[in-house]
């Protein structure tokens, strides 16, 4: 669960830097669009690298863990136990 938590942390971090360093230079108003330029930078942040990570599973480390997380179906696992 660690992995899915630090590649779910790690590109809100980075969106929220990169939202602030586009207000940088720009007369946006804080507030609601700050937040929605931060969510639209978060979400191609995290799309980009997850594409990418297809192809190039070392980029993985940009999300914060190489290792995309592994999730078991345990009713599965308990059904074929039983």
């Amino acid at each position: 669960m660690l992995p899915s938590l630090i590649r779910t942390a790690v590109p809100v971090i980075v969106g929220a830097l990169l939202g602030y360093a586009a207000k940088v230079g720009l007369d946006l108003p804080s507030g609601a669009v700050t937040e929605i330029v931060t969510v639209a930078i978060t979400t191609a942040y995290y799309a980009l690298i997850r594409a990418g990570e297809k192809r190039f599973p070392q980029l993985g480390v940009l999300l914060g863990y190489a290792a995309q997380p592994e999730y078991v179906n345990r009713k599965k696992d308990l059904d074929k136990a039983a």
